[in-house]
């Protein structure tokens, strides 16, 4: 089939000046090969895509080429092959949603070790996906999420329960890997947790969740953070949880650190601290753009967090109920300044 029969335009003299006069010779090159051959820019390669895809043909398969990212489904050249364990049940949602029915290159053999999503000790098989550097580590880490939650709720159940009769603490936003894509996603309109009345079933305060492998000062393991680093939409979906339940949101951290259980890893959690919204606002520095990624992260003092048992005295005496009235007579507090 001659060249001119894909209708190029202004491309068909320029592949046939660089040699290429019929479809077979062009669809025997890839992308590089064809970008290589001169006078053919972003838009000469689409117009080839197009062409060549109406009538069911394609270029040739780059060997050199980038990786697709299975979640993101962007080729980078950052993307590699990552290794991780799932129970059967985690790695069915993994491949059906956040990995865009993507199957994994490779499945081990079952053994007995920690499942990194829902972080139980149950048979789990070492799956391999191609993942880029952002993707790998989003997934990889988000078990320390589950982790979290289950580390707040039994601390409410067994800490503060006692001292907070009529309230009752839910999960309303339990932590799932999401497909990842280049829109840029809606403020989440739920609270990780909320606490409701009992009475009246109505929200009287909501509790997001962080977690991350450092401390905030005495009562965790390791050398404390310096400053604490909160991405601006964390923050932005902080404000829009406020709007939606109409109550305060405190912001816990959950200090959440790697235990080897070879070949596997468990998350475990080790203490937390709380702020509330107005103490975040009042010890705000700065934004800056985060390390190593495309985003801005605000950056507050970590003297606006208290110790776990402070939340105790802080519920009994009626806090939340005090902080919430403040929040619906003034509005929700703005958490940063650009």
């Amino acid at each position: 089939m001659d060249i001119a029969e894909l209708e190029l335009g202004r491309y068909g003299p320029a592949l046939r000046s660089a040699g290429i006069r019929t479809v077979e010779e062009l669809i025997a090159l890839n992308e590089r090969e064809v970008r290589a051959l001169g006078g053919i820019g972003e838009r000469a390669i689409s117009a080839i895509d197009d062409a060549l895809a109406a009538r069911g043909l394609s270029l040739a398969i780059d060997p050199w080429d980038r990786y697709r990212c299975a979640r993101d489904g962007e080729r980078t050249w950052d993307t590699s092959l990552e290794t991780i364990f799932l129970c059967d049940e985690c790695a069915r949602t993994f491949q059906a949603g956040p990995f865009d029915g993507t199957e994994p290159a490779h499945v081990g053999d079952p053994l007995n070790g920690y499942c990194v999503s829902c972080n139980e000790l149950r048979d789990v098989r070492m799956r391999q996906w191609f993942l880029c550097g952002v993707c790998a580590r989003v997934t990889k880490s988000i078990g320390r999420g589950v982790v979290a939650a289950r580390y707040v709720l039994g601390f409410w159940r067994e800490h503060v329960q006692p001292h907070a009769q009529g309230i009752t603490l839910e999960e309303t936003d339990p932590p799932v890997l999401r497909h990842r894509t280049s829109a840029a996603a809606a403020p989440a309109s739920k609270p990780d947790l909320t606490a409701f009345a009992e009475t009246t079933g109505s929200p009287v305060f909501a509790i997001e969740l962080k977690s991350g492998r450092s401390s905030i000062g005495p009562g965790g393991v390791g050398a404390g953070m310096g400053r604490f680093q909160l991405d601006q939409t964390d923050c932005d979906d902080i404000r829009a949880a406020a709007t939606s339940v109409n109550a305060v949101v405190y912001l816990f951290h959950v200090q959440v650190i790697d235990r080897a259980v070879p070949p596997t890893t468990r998350f475990a959690a080790v203490n937390l601290w709380w702020t509330d919204m107005f103490s975040m606002r009042e010890h705000f520095q700065q934004i800056t753009q985060r390390p190593r990624e495309n985003r801005p992260a605000a950056y507050y003092d970590v003297r606006m967090f208290r110790r776990a048992a402070e939340f105790i005295d802080h519920v009994r005496a009626g806090q939340p109920a005090a902080l919430t009235a403040r929040l619906r007579r003034h509005g929700v507090p703005e958490l940063y300044e650009v």
